[in-house]
């Protein structure tokens, strides 16, 4: 899909979705899901995550259903079996 057909889907302005791509520019909570739901997607896969936080690795590896990953995190974050 074009950033032109995308913005144009999404009712906003070819510029502004450029910007938010590039980074530059911050959408509103409204804009992210629009744009994840026309390009059939989860709005956390249009949302950039600071891996390196154990909360939000947490939340990447429930969303990948990826349980090793998990596990570190809740580990990381003292809430495993481990509680390190």
């Amino acid at each position: 899909m074009t950033q032109e057909r995308l913005a144009w889907e999404c009712d906003i302005d070819k510029g502004y979705l450029s910007q938010l791509e590039a980074g530059k520019r911050v959408a509103s909570v409204p804009v992210l899901f629009d744009l994840a739901n026309k390009l059939g997607v989860e709005v956390a896969d249009v949302v950039g995550f600071d891996l390196d936080r154990p909360r939000l690795r947490l939340l990447d590896a429930t969303r990948r259903s990826d349980g090793d990953e998990a596990t570190r995190a809740l580990n990381a974050l003292g809430l495993g079996k481990n509680g390190s």
